[in-house]
């Protein structure tokens, strides 16, 4: 796992979610630098707003998000836990209660 400077307050703060169900990282997008100058993970997270939980990534230091999933492809509770591929950017994994791991990838 990456060390982050991310907080709870900071993924909070994003544009995403109201509430950080879970989060993880994984591989930097091409050409993704945080503010030191070195390569910042994609990071992933499993949020809720007022209406809808989902999956979304941000690529720069939680900034913004972008849902990476959609209404169709609700997997039950997805909370459970999250990760970024280390190897493959936009795959993400999620461990769900009782339902197995599910992946996703860009297309």
């Amino acid at each position: 796992m990456h060390a982050s400077r991310l907080s709870r307050r900071a993924v909070l703060a994003g544009t995403a979610a109201a509430a950080a169900l879970t989060l993880g990282f994984g591989k930097a997008a091409e050409g993704a630098e945080g503010s030191d100058g070195a390569g910042y993970p994609a990071s992933y997270q499993v949020g809720s707003t007022e209406t809808i939980t989902a999956v979304y990534r941000s690529d720069d230091e939680a900034r913004t998000w972008v849902r990476i999933n959609d209404d169709r492809y609700q997997w039950g509770w997805t909370g459970q836990s999250i990760a970024g591929d280390p190897r493959v950017y936009g795959r993400v994994y999620l461990a769900t209660n009782g339902r197995g791991i599910q992946y996703g990838e860009q297309v």
